[in-house]
């Protein structure tokens, strides 16, 4: 778990940038300091060069070649030294600090130094036990020397002078090591100080603004973080407060609202079996009086002044009817009878029962059909649909008084919009769109409320049975209108029997 924690990431980019820079930074120290510790060791190679060979010089000018032998054998044990010899021009050594090599061939190395042009510059020689900084100077025949050696001679032998560089290569190791140590422990200290700057300023603040959700998560909408700091964190501390304020309020008026739906839905469950039970007394005697307002019809002629009375009651009679079936419908609501439905012929059967209403001639509507030629089946109870498809559009009809055109539309998957709540792919969708006067948005929510009617003579019952209907499909119904230029209504109906969210939307 830590690996994963913020703290943790933070430390591991710190350190990895820390090591980073000042590794670099120690690489190149070191490089400078080696190479300063190998410029002084050249550089004392080449002064103990010019010392030895002013030595040489001066007892070779005073006695010869005498004590040649002794100011190389004294050079040779002095701190630092590695070698000082003498050879000829062919190599052989005639003076050593070390006796043993007197005769010997001098190292080719040096040799090839000799024969080169860099004679004069200090360079690096490989021994078997150390390394070391070596220097060639020839000593020339000069006018001094003449006396001893003659003119012959242009050159008396060749001065290898060699400094140790063991002091050097410790020094550069003790360098070495002081900047690991150094670099090290920076960047440990570092992750430590800042590991405990987040801990104090970002941990505990963060863990108490969790612990805080996780109250919240389960319920407890009364937690609150206690954070008294003026930076970002201390910001979103209030922020989060006002959330959660703000969140129980909301919980506190939906649980008001569902409390009220609730007191609202019994009462209209009694309105709906009172007015079942009124409506169930009043539907015999209702259907006796129809029966005796016929015969009284029958007995009196066209031309009586009671028989337009007579025919007035009947269309009352049959009005009072429609109300009563209506609110049958309501109150006992069938129970759908799924089946797999070819939905496309099942709108083509509305079809045919609209294209036979007499508002569409009277009122002068167009009825067109543009039906997707890939709907599937879908399973549902095709007299309820139909039911549910006859009242949009006997409502879209309705709306239209003065003409206009209906237009059925029919897709086999829901528009992006209702991807947000439900999967698109897996809804139909059947719309009725009509070029009426529209719907005020004030008004909208309110038109799948019981009895609530914007029509003269209107029970305001037609689109809440409709809506039971569609939601007892585990569908859903959405308007669109526009005052003015007319009403989109949707019908959502799911491409299997699993129940989708069904929740009102208008």
């Amino acid at each position: 778990m830590f690996l994963k924690s913020l703290a943790f990431k933070v430390n591991l980019f710190i350190a990895v940038i820390l090591a980073v820079a000042l590794g670099t930074s120690s690489f190149l120290i070191k490089k400078n300091l080696t190479h300063q510790a190998i410029e002084e060791a050249m550089t004392k190679a080449t002064i103990l060069t010019a010392s030895v060979m002013n030595s040489i010089v001066v007892e070779m000018s005073g006695f010869c070649q005498k004590d040649v032998q002794k100011i190389v054998s004294t050079v040779g044990v002095v701190p630092g030294i590695r070698t000082v010899r003498i050879f000829d021009e062919d190599g052989i050594i005639t003076y050593s600090a070390e006796p043993s090599e007197v005769g010997k061939t001098v190292d080719v190395l040096d040799y090839s130094v000799y024969k080169s042009d860099e004679r004069g510059r200090p360079f690096r020689s490989e021994g078997t036990e150390q390394r070391a900084f070596c220097s060639i100077e020839p000593i020339e025949n000069s006018l001094e020397c003449h006396r001893c050696h003659g003119e012959e001679k242009e050159l008396l032998g060749i001065l290898d002078v060699c400094v140790s560089m063991q002091d050097t290569e410790e020094r550069i190791a003790r360098n070495s090591k002081f900047l690991f140590a150094t670099t090290l422990t920076t960047v440990i200290l570092v992750v430590v100080a800042i590991s405990i700057s987040l801990w104090l300023l970002v941990n505990i603040p963060v863990n108490r603004l969790v612990r805080t959700m996780a109250r919240v998560r389960k319920g407890d909408l009364t937690a609150r973080v206690s954070l008294r700091r003026n930076d970002e964190l201390g910001h979103l501390a209030d922020s989060f407060n006002s959330m959660i304020s703000r969140l129980d309020s909301s919980d506190r008026e939906l649980k008001q609202f569902h409390a009220e739906q609730l007191k609202r839905a019994d009462r209209l469950a009694t309105i709906g079996e009172l007015a079942a039970g009124i409506a169930h007394e009043i539907k015999n005697p209702l259907a006796g009086i129809a029966g005796a307002t016929q015969v009284l019809a029958g007995e009196f002629g066209e031309d009586d002044p009671r028989y337009p009375v007579t025919q007035e009651i009947l269309k009352l009679i049959e009005r009072l009817d429609s109300t009563i079936r209506d609110l049958l419908d309501f109150a006992r609501p069938s129970v759908p009878k799924i089946v797999p439905t070819d939905i496309a012929d099942l709108v083509h059967k509305t079809l045919f029962l609209i294209e036979g209403m007499p508002e569409i001639k009277n009122y002068g509507i167009d009825v067109s059909l543009d039906m997707d030629p890939s709907m599937p089946m879908v399973p549902l109870d095709p007299d309820l649909i139909r039911q549910v498809f006859l009242n949009m559009a006997v409502n879209a009809i309705q709306a239209m008084p003065d003409g206009g055109v209906l237009t059925i539309a029919g897709c086999p998957s829901a528009d992006p919009e209702l991807g947000e709540v439900h999967p698109v792919e897996d809804y139909v969708v059947i719309s009725f769109t009509d070029t009426g006067a529209g719907i005020d948005s004030d008004k909208i929510k309110s038109i799948f409320a019981p009895f609530f009617t914007t029509k003269v003579h209107g029970t305001g019952l037609g689109l809440p049975i409709t809506l039971r209907l569609v939601e007892q499909h585990h569908g859903r119904i959405t308007v669109d209108s526009e005052v003015g230029k007319g009403s989109v209504f949707r019908v959502y109906l799911p491409k299997s029997e699993s129940p989708a969210d069904n929740s009102d939307s208008t």
